[in-house]
């Protein structure tokens, strides 16, 4: 439930500024996997990740979608590749991450990203 309510957050923010402005008190740093229900009935896996550099404030959020390699059922598999690579060689990476992962053999939807 937890994990949830950080996605909502993270979506919220997403759709209210290009720049969100989250508390940063109890937020995790790092990648965190989670798990959102859809109206469908279906579920898609997520990881969002807070850099260890962000304190509060606005934040500029990336919506990583990733490559075919990294579909599945285990949203770990997601970090490493993108802006995580990028992240990893460059320690002052101002950008909340917030990564979708997509089931192995499925195409990413417009529709359903909304």
């Amino acid at each position: 439930m937890k994990q949830l309510s950080l996605f909502i957050t993270f979506a919220a923010a997403i759709f209210l500024s290009a720049c969100a402005t989250i508390p940063a008190q109890n937020l995790p740093r790092g990648p965190v996997a989670g798990v959102v229900d859809m109206p469908d009935g279906s579920k898609i896996n997520y990881i969002t990740d807070i850099p260890p550099a962000w304190h509060g404030g606005k934040a500029p959020v990336i919506i990583f979608l990733h490559g075919s390699g990294e579909a599945g059922a285990d949203p770990m598999t997601v970090v490493g590749p993108g802006p995580w690579a990028y992240a990893k060689a460059h320690p002052d990476f101002p950008f909340i991450i917030l990564a979708p992962q997509q089931p192995a053999d499925i195409e990413w939807d417009p529709k359903r990203l909304k």
